[in-house]
């Protein structure tokens, strides 16, 4: 499907394209991203960057997809254009708001425990 998409994106290279994905999680992202390497020579770095910030909501590529735009990079460019856990994906995405998540778990036992968190007192009303 992508040789046919490139192919009609060169044929009209003029032309805006839309791509859209009703979860905006993985499948448009991805293609984005092949999309702007393959059309117009960026790295994945770059081309990762740029859809990042115009894609307006949160952009997550799986693991594997992620891996498979890495070894694509390198079939390019002859080197990976990143760190292997330098991009954001939607796995990295999950640990990081579950530590967040820990984090503050562990922070409202602390207070808990001290005995300043958790008051349900109202403050008056004036």
């Amino acid at each position: 499907y992508i040789k046919a998409l490139v192919s009609i994106m060169k044929e009209n290279a003029k032309e805006k394209v839309l791509i859209y994905c009703k979860s905006s999680a993985n499948l448009s992202p991805c293609i984005a991203v092949l999309t702007m390497m393959l059309l117009q020579d960026k790295t994945l770095k770059e081309a990762h960057t740029f859809v990042k910030e115009k894609h307006g909501k949160i952009m997550c590529i799986s693991d594997d997809w992620m891996r498979s735009l890495r070894e694509y990079d390198k079939k390019l460019y002859g080197e990976y254009s990143t760190d292997e856990k330098q991009l954001e994906t939607k796995q990295s995405k999950i640990a990081d708001i579950m530590a967040k998540m820990q984090a503050a778990k562990a922070q409202l036992a602390k207070e808990k425990e001290q005995g300043g968190g958790g008051d349900d007192k109202k403050p008056d009303d004036k």
